[in-house]
């Protein structure tokens, strides 16, 4: 019963430095909606959308 207890507090504690160290996501991230709808109709998973999103890939860009 203890062991439990034990490990149900380290995946909280282990959690929350996850929760703390993630970078957050700038407001403009997603303005290039046509690009980011895409990516989703096409299958492409939620962790490789929210990874691209911080890459920058759904930024406009002036060329």
């Amino acid at each position: 019963m203890y062991l439990l207890g034990i490990i149900a507090i380290l995946s909280i504690i282990i959690g929350g430095i996850r929760t703390m160290t993630t970078k957050p996501l700038p407001p403009n991230a997603f303005e290039n909606q046509e690009l980011y709808m895409k990516d989703l109709g096409s299958g492409v998973s939620m962790k490789q959308v929210l990874r691209n999103a911080e890459n920058g890939k759904y930024l406009y860009r002036n060329e």
